[in-house]
């Protein structure tokens, strides 16, 4: 969790000093660039890690040689990834209408390969259950990529300088990975075709379902101004929040998961399903009920009154947002399930509504079509995701839960809603009403000393 909320910190805080610095013109250009890249990306990021995850979970002996198999056929799908986004660029700034993104796509394309060598490292590290070195990673890519765009830019280099930062962190991830990642060779053999096979509906499944979070703000900037595009990567940034902060949970989820579904253990995969959903609910509910009340001077105090216009976007992408960090859980179990084609083919069903949504919404409501899209997309994914598991696993939400900690949240909303407050005196007031809401959960009994002690379990190994 901690190395997590470093990442986050680190994250935010680059893209609000690059939203101040470059203004919304440039940030708009660099955050296209960041979203294309990252999309690309995910072949390589949720593919074979996500598998070399899953059989460590199940088979530790063979750590050597997945680790050598996995590190070689990541190199060479990286490689493929690489050339075809550095081939491709032309036909992408032409179909966005800006011929600027052909040198920055191509330079942003070089931290494809060294971060899916850093991505297997860290997967290897998660599935081996070393959360420490794990998180040490993530902080060390982390302050790596935040302290080299703060440097390249200070230089002048603008829009290039943040690229070459975004790549230099991948660099500090991947230096401290191999040092961390050294294995005592027990077994040299392992089936590749076994871990490919498992690797292609995952990364069908992730390039499909993460689109979902991309064709906004495409649409955004297809059918309207570069500032626009800075606006409404204004509002993404804050509403993403969500989503990478329970990419950790479904991150540590996965090799769990498959461990219980695999030994048959109904009630124990039944349990970390509730728990799961238990967790995103305690934290996403009032997260998204507080930024909607204190959007206006939360947007104000990030990116100043320049990206106000941001602030009707966000109130309705942080609710889509929250659906999506729940999709992507759900997704989890899933994938732990063996069903990952299944997954595939309802992201492929969601991708195509989104699309028709956002050609349909943007033209008509402008940036807010493109959230309210994003929002509808994401509700109705994950209504089916929850559908099919209370039928497989009879498991989804407690019900007791559900209510205590709505109830608490509703009540925060309705306190934030009575006054406003700006600049350093907000992050006050998050405080305080954070502190209203544990209150809450424990009159309410909704927290317990074991989650306590959990909380402190989970700081100690992330």
């Amino acid at each position: 969790m901690i190395s997590q909320v470093i990442f986050i910190l680190s994250g935010y805080g680059a893209h609000v000093y690059l939203a101040r610095v470059l203004g919304p013109e440039n940030y708009g250009l660099f955050g296209v660039v960041i979203s294309i890249l990252i999309w690309f990306e995910l072949a390589i990021i949720r593919g074979i890690p996500t598998t070399v995850q899953k059989v460590l979970s199940k088979e530790e002996n063979k750590a050597y040689a997945i680790k050598k198999i996995s590190l070689r056929l990541q190199i060479c799908f990286s490689t493929l990834i690489t050339l075809i986004l550095y081939f491709f660029t032309p036909s992408i700034a032409k179909l966005l209408k800006d011929e600027q993104l052909v040198f920055f796509l191509r330079l942003a394309s070089i931290d494809i390969i060294i971060y899916g060598i850093y991505s297997i490292y860290l997967g290897i590290q998660n599935g081996l259950r070393n959360f420490e070195k794990q998180s040490l990673m993530t902080i060390a890519y982390s302050i790596g990529k935040f302290l080299s765009i703060l440097v390249f830019v200070n230089w002048g280099l603008s829009v290039t300088g943040a690229v070459i930062g975004n790549i230099l962190g991948s660099c500090f991830g991947l230096v401290l990975g191999f040092f961390f990642t050294r294995i005592e060779k027990k077994s040299d053999y392992y089936d590749k075709v076994k871990l490919i096979k498992f690797t292609v509906p995952i990364v069908l499944v992730f390039l499909g379902s993460d689109l979902l979070y991309n064709i906004d703000l495409w649409s955004v900037k297809f059918f309207l101004s570069d500032a626009k595009t800075g606006h409404y990567i204004a509002a993404q940034n804050i509403a993403r929040i969500p989503v990478f902060l329970f990419y950790a949970l479904s991150f540590t989820l996965l090799p769990s998961l498959s461990k219980s579904i695999n030994d048959g253990n109904l009630p124990l995969t039944k349990s970390y399903i509730t728990q799961a959903t238990r967790i995103l609910l305690l934290i996403l509910t009032p997260l998204t009920l507080l930024v909607i009340s204190t959007s206006n001077a939360l947007i104000a105090l990030l990116y100043t009154d320049k990206y106000q216009s941001a602030a009707d976007i966000l109130n309705i992408l942080i609710v889509g947002f929250g659906f999506l960090a729940f999709f992507f859980t759900l997704s989890s179990v899933i994938i732990a399930s063996n069903k990952s084609y299944w997954l595939f083919g309802l992201a492929a069903i969601l991708v195509l509504l989104d699309v028709i949504l956002n050609a349909y919404l943007v033209p008509l409501l402008k940036d807010v079509g493109a959230a309210v899209a994003t929002t509808i997309t994401a509700l109705l994914g994950t209504i089916i995701l929850g559908f099919v598991l209370l039928k497989k696993f009879k498991a989804l939400v407690d019900l007791g839960s559900f209510f205590r900690i709505s109830a608490a949240s509703i009540v925060l909303y309705f306190i934030s809603s009575l006054y406003s407050l700006e600049g350093g005196w907000l992050i006050l007031n998050y405080i305080v009403l954070g502190s209203v809401y544990l209150i809450l959960l424990l009159l309410f009994k909704e927290i317990k000393l074991q989650d306590i002690q959990n909380i402190k379990t989970a700081l100690k190994t992330t």
